[in-house]
Parts: C-alpha cells; structure tokens; sequence
C-alpha cells in the first residue's frame, strides 16, 4: 500500500454517484475498494447512517451491503460501517472505529468476502479495511473483521445487482472525491 499524489479524481456531493452496472457474463465482486478524501461529514440528525460511500444492491429485492462514514461527535474523527442488509431489517453490521477520517486527506477503503468451510459447514468472513498512508510512513491500518454462517444473507456479497459509489435513494453520499476505485472477483491476500 502506497501513496501518490494523483492528478485526476471524481469530486461528489452528498447527492451524486457513479454506478457500475453488473454484466451477467462477469463473476460477482468479492473484494472491493477505493480511495477517498473528505471534510464534510454528514450531521447525524441528517442521516443516521452517515455518507455513503459504497453500496451494492440485490437485483430482485430490498437486499444490499454497503459502507458508511459516520461522523463520533466533533473534530475529524468517525466510524466506517459495513452493513448487510436483507428484507427490511439491517441483518449484520461491522465497523472500524475512531479513525480520523473527515480530514481531507486520502484514505483507501476496502471490503472483502471469503467463503471457507470447517466441520463441512460452510462461512463467510468479512474483513473491512481502512488505511492511510505518507509517502515514506503508514499512517493508519485498521481492520475488522465478521464471520457468518453461508446463507442468503451472505450471499446478498454476491449480487448481481448494480455497484454504486455515493448516494443512493435517500441516503447522501460522500462529499468529497474518490479515486482509484477498484473491484475483484477474487479475495485479496
């Protein structure tokens, strides 16, 4: 994991987004990632949920996963939230907690599912990664981590529905930009 000053990247507000469509000849993500900087943060009488920042939807019903920045009080400090969420209620949730994040200053998110199996039962791990780096130190590595029985909830990970960056419905987005976005149809090591 390295820093470079870039020269190109997406500015958004807390309205706009970029999606990627799925394409069914295309496995499904199990990893993905982008980099971001922001200084707004969303007040939580706004949405309890904060900005959005990644979200990817089930084709064919109310089922998602996604990412959050969610302001802690004052100052530059927040949550990133990885959420999965099947029906109507939220069915599982992780976070990495207290990072300073609403500095403008680029940080790499990235989110990732393995399947793997013990006693012939059959799990999936979630591993949220959140990480800042200078260009001679790391500044930031934080991560956490979820495991789930395979079921339908888990494999709401493997939509076929559509990528979204920022906003979606209601719910704002990030204001800030993104760069280096990034997604994988395998786990990364």
């Amino acid at each position: 994991f390295t820093y470079t000053t870039q020269t190109s990247q997406l500015n958004l507000n807390t309205t706009s987004n970029v999606s990627v469509p799925y394409y069914p000849a295309s496995p499904p993500p199990t990893s993905v990632q982008v980099r971001f900087a922001t200084q707004y943060q969303v007040p939580a009488s706004t949405s309890a949920t904060g900005s959005q920042l990644i979200r990817m939807n089930e084709s064919a019903s109310n089922s998602y996963w996604q990412v959050n920045l969610l302001p802690t009080g004052t100052g530059s400090y927040g949550d990133v939230n990885f959420i999965i969420q099947s029906g109507s209620s939220t069915s599982a949730s992780l976070s990495v907690t207290s990072s300073v994040l609403f500095d403008n200053d680029w940080k790499n998110v990235t989110i990732q599912k393995e399947r793997f199996q013990s006693a012939s039962i059959d799990y999936d791990r979630f591993t949220l990664y959140v990480k800042e780096a200078a260009t001679d130190r790391l500044i930031m590595d934080q991560s956490a981590s979820l495991i789930l029985t395979a079921s339908n909830l888990t494999n709401v990970f493997t939509s076929t529905g559509s990528l979204y960056f920022g906003s979606y419905g209601s719910t704002p987005g990030i204001s800030g930009a993104l760069d280096e976005v990034r997604v994988w149809n395998t786990a990364l090591s």
